[in-house]
């Protein structure tokens, strides 16, 4: 056990400082970043689905004096899942399109009194479509519509975290596939948008910003509120609480940690525009250094609004031109 715990802290040890090594510096390092950390990514998120697999069902339609509501469901043809999903088109279209990622579905478009929130219908006003869904596990997916409190865990007598993510993607991995497949969708159509942004609130952040790190240019815009989420408190907040359940947290992803955690997955966004609530006003150093590394710091930038304004700051932020 001695020489075990020796030669896996010597393991760990050598890892940690070639990643560190991997901290962009300039357009070459930032290259093997992308490849090294990019693709780590890749695989830990798993089988994300791809453009051409994605289609969808019309499902029913009403319309307002200013805008036009379809619900519909997103299908993606390699896992045969069905997100469902729904799509705000004002009278005016402008060409670009706002994807929602709301921690509460999407539901998360309403207010407590059950009408649109004021930041929807400002880029309903402005022109833009706005889609958001359920993901997995949320909304329409549950009977009660009580929010997921645990991911499904094995049930075997001695619970281990291997028999459940050593043959399932996490729960994590699937909402961001849900989300990937939105963003292919969004990007199809007879009339082809001119931009597509990705804004992640209330919960969702972390989602887009894992969807933004895979979609890359196909998102233009991405507004992520990470709500100083990290993969690393999981663990520590189990802790906390007398007992480690942390394998049955709904945003466990195994391996995010180890590859930089949220700021390796929103430095992935470099040099694509990006704008970040929850960090405290500050960005992240090594997101910070990737886009340095891109030749463009400014392309992104922390906001210090406050949580019951964030929201409010990122849609003004998407709504603002573009540089």
């Amino acid at each position: 056990p001695t020489y075990e715990a020796s030669l896996t802290k010597w393991i760990h040890n050598e890892s940690e400082r070639q990643l560190a090594e991997l901290t962009p510096r300039d357009k070459r390092s930032l290259a093997d970043f992308r490849s090294v950390v990019g693709s780590a990514f890749e695989v830990i998120l798993g089988d994300a689905p791809a453009s051409g697999d994605v289609k969808w069902a019309s499902m029913s339609r009403a319309s307002s004096e200013s805008y036009s509501v379809l619900r519909f469901f997103v299908r993606v043809g390699a896992s045969g899942a069905e997100v469902p999903a729904v799509w705000l088109q004002p009278k005016e279209w402008n060409r670009k399109v706002a994807i929602w990622v709301d921690g509460a579905g999407k539901s998360g478009l309403l207010d407590d009194s059950g009408v649109l929130r004021t930041e929807v219908e400002e880029l309903l006003a402005a022109g833009t479509r706005v889609i958001a869904a359920d993901l997995l596990f949320q909304g329409e997916y549950l009977a009660d519509g009580k929010p997921l409190a645990e991911a499904r865990f094995n049930s075997t007598r001695r619970p281990y975290a291997g028999y459940t993510f050593g043959y399932n993607p996490s729960l994590f991995a699937r909402r961001v596939h849900d989300v990937l497949a939105l963003i292919w969708w969004a990007r199809k159509g007879k009339v082809e948008p001119d931009r597509v942004d990705l804004l992640g609130v209330n919960g969702g952040g972390p989602w887009a910003a894992a969807a933004r790190a895979l979609a890359g240019a196909a998102v233009d815009r991405a507004a992520v509120d990470t709500g100083g989420f990290r993969f690393a408190n999981i663990q520590r907040l189990a802790a906390l609480r007398g007992q480690d359940r942390s394998c049955r947290d709904v945003n466990m992803l195994p391996g995010a940690l180890k590859y930089g955690d949220v700021p390796a997955l929103l430095a992935l966004s470099a040099p694509g525009e990006l704008w970040l609530g929850g960090e405290e006003g500050e960005v992240p150093p090594l997101t910070a250094a990737a886009y340095l590394a891109a030749g463009d710091r400014s392309a992104v930038q922390s906001s210090n609004a406050a949580a019951s304004a964030v929201r409010a700051a990122a849609v003004a932020w998407l709504l603002a031109p573009e540089g």
